[in-house]
């Protein structure tokens, strides 16, 4: 295919028109579905605080279980309560048993100034029902908050809450329903059988801000009709591949998709499901353990297939393995039990992405990445987003191109990105 490969002018042409069609949408926020860029974006990198989560990791290693990841939303306004709880890189822990242990071994770690928890007492300087510990580090005065899976799964539903609605001064109705939410999730961490949730209406709120919102229609009915639509766009269409499914970059080819990766960020246009596909998965006895941060040592250690995978704002590969929908189906039938399915938003959640989609492996004998794409569903080709359509007709080419994230990763990591097929689906 190098024969399809032109001259790197022309790269940079089609990149160019990329950041152009890019930057002339509106320039948003954490909490929109809109693409990030411009000075939001800029202002979303800074205050990732890098150094700090290199230092987490340290103190909170994955191979714990850990996973140390950026803030929620560091643009969060000041005026809103327990901004800067938002606005605090995380440390996500796997159950409440390890965040009973991250707290403990915070409160003896010379870099700790201090440690204040809120698992039976509420914070000052938190919101209403935030169920987690708080610490600070010696030379820093933002803090680092400690969190479950459940908790982590509050947090979002009261981040959306208080930008999301035009209920975020009104707090005397929405603290009741934060604290009961929180105690429901709370109940989750506990492992109390069937817990109860009341819904918004019980405290006079909407019933668009309950925990579990209603499903929303599919815009392409039927799953075979969604993937006929996104196939039918599969053939790439730039200056360098015209025309073809795959292509396999040249080192320098490679080198310009990772200097030329955009400054661009993309949140979960599937947002409002999240709380309903992980109350699947934790009832399933799903495991967050099985989702990694990619390594190269790491990397020896995964079976051949595939992988769905997302690089965050702090430039690191989450990902996890995906399961084949008729796989799962054909298990199911024979077992009579519901499968666990991690996705997309598992990965960061709560959190914009620079890029998504699926890597897979083989083994001949030692593994090694040999195609990857950006198919996401999540961040790219939501099937309830009402721009499905023009995400697959129009954008799809430029969504392609966001790949140089991945091969940035990589290289960052210390894993060879060459040999490596790139395709949209």
């Amino acid at each position: 295919m190098d024969n399809r490969i032109k001259s790197h002018r022309l790269l940079i042409h089609v990149l160019t028109l990329f950041a152009t069609l890019i930057a002339s949408m509106a320039t948003t926020r954490a909490g929109s579905i809109e693409p990030i860029t411009g000075a939001a974006f800029d202002s979303l990198l800074a205050r990732q605080h890098a150094d700090l989560q290199a230092s987490l990791r340290e103190l909170f290693p994955e191979s714990e279980g850990y996973h140390v990841t950026g803030p929620l939303d560091p643009l969060m306004e000041d005026h809103l309560a327990g901004a800067e709880t938002f606005r605090a890189p995380r440390v996500i822990c796997p159950d409440l048993a390890s965040l009973q242990a991250a707290i403990a071994r915070a409160k003896s770690h010379s870099a700790v100034k201090r440690v204040r928890e809120a698992l039976t007492k509420p914070l000052r300087e938190a919101p209403e029902g935030f169920r987690g510990a708080l610490i600070l580090w010696l030379d820093r005065e933002i803090p680092v908050v400690l969190v479950t899976i459940a908790q982590t799964r509050w947090l979002i539903w009261a981040h959306d809450l208080m930008v999301g609605t035009h209920l975020a001064q009104d707090g005397k109705r929405t603290r009741p329903y934060a604290r009961a939410v929180s105690d429901y999730l709370y109940a989750i961490d506990l492992g109390l059988p069937d817990p109860a949730l009341k819904s918004a209406v019980e405290f006079g709120l909407p019933e668009a801000v309950d925990l579990y919102a209603t499903d929303p229609p599919y815009v392409i009915e039927g799953y075979e009709n969604y993937k006929s639509a996104l196939h039918a766009h599969a053939a790439i269409r730039a200056d360098f591949a015209d025309g073809i499914l795959a292509f396999l970059p040249t080192d320098s080819l490679r080198e310009a998709l990772v200097a030329n990766a955009e400054s661009c960020a993309y949140p979960n246009k599937e947002a409002p499901a999240f709380q309903e596909e992980m109350r699947k998965f934790q009832e399933r006895g799903g495991d967050m353990r099985g989702i990694q941060t990619l390594t190269r040592e790491g990397l020896d250690t995964l079976a051949a297939g595939e992988y769905f995978f997302a690089v965050g704002i702090n430039g690191r590969i989450r990902f996890g393995r995906e399961l084949l929908r008729e796989e799962v189906e054909r298990v199911e039938r024979e077992t009579g039990r519901k499968v666990p399915r991690a996705n997309h938003a598992f990965l960061f959640p709560g959190e914009p992405v620079l890029t998504a989609g699926a890597f897979f492996v083989e083994r001949n004998p030692a593994p090694r990445i040999t195609l990857v794409n950006t198919h996401s569903g999540h961040y790219f080709y939501s099937n309830v987003s009402p721009t499905i359509r023009e995400d697959i007709a129009l954008r799809s080419d430029r969504y392609l191109l966001t790949i140089g994230h991945f091969f940035r990763a990589l290289e960052a990591a210390g894993i060879p990105g060459d040999s490596i097929m790139v395709s949209k689906m």
